[in-house]
């Protein structure tokens, strides 16, 4: 090692503070002193080792890292985070849109367009500040893949209910289809009283579509 690196090697400790207990100096502080030598040069000095042997080091770390990675092909996963946005759980027809429009990765925007309304609206759905029209539950339920609220119907009542969700009917425009009153249609849906005779010949279409 010449004269120069060897005063330079000494130099790297400094003694600092009362008890004059040696310290050594930081790396950025070494370095910044000493920009007159190459990188090699202040690397080997810092770690107290000449230039010639810091570079075999260097050059036989180099050689047993490349090795490694030959024989240990390591692929390092993980799974994502999942999104802050997605709702918790599922229970409102707005965390349902949410949860589908993330996992399509879509703006509200492009939902709103989808179904027919304004962004604000879908905004408010997915906030469940507001709950959608009936009317357009078969498009939510559409772009949805599925309706969410979709019970296993065991009376009558409940299947003339769902069917009439479903298609987004009103009580009074479904009423109209069956050509009864709506009151009428609200006590069967209630299980308070069932079609029976020539209302309940009228009604077999539609318990076709309300089974199927």
């Amino acid at each position: 090692m010449s004269v120069r690196l060897q005063t330079e090697r000494a130099d790297r400790c400094e003694t600092f503070g009362p008890q004059l207990k040696p310290k050594k100096a930081s790396w950025f502080e070494f370095t910044a002193r000493h920009t007159h030598y190459s990188k090699r040069e202040r690397s080997s000095i810092f770690v107290g080792i000449d230039t010639n042997t810091f570079g075999v080091c260097t050059l036989l770390i180099g050689q047993i890292l490349r090795v490694a990675l030959h024989f240990y092909d390591v692929t390092l996963t993980a799974k994502m985070p999942q999104n802050k946005a997605y709702p918790k759980t599922l229970k409102t027809l707005g965390d349902h849109l949410r949860k589908r429009r993330l996992d399509l990765k879509l703006f509200q925007k492009d939902v709103a367009r989808a179904i027919g309304v304004d962004t604000l609206t879908v905004c408010n759905w997915e906030n469940n500040l507001t709950t959608p029209r009936l009317y357009l539950l078969p498009k939510i339920c559409h772009f949805l893949g599925s309706n969410p609220l979709q019970v296993n119907p065991t009376t009558l009542g409940e299947k003339i209910k769902q069917y009439r969700i479903q298609k987004g009917l009103s009580l009074r425009k479904l009423a109209k289809e069956l050509d009864i009153d709506p009151g009428t249609l609200a006590r069967w849906e209630k299980y308070m009283r069932e079609p029976k005779g020539k209302l309940r010949v009228r009604l077999d279409p539609f318990l076709v579509n309300m089974t199927g």
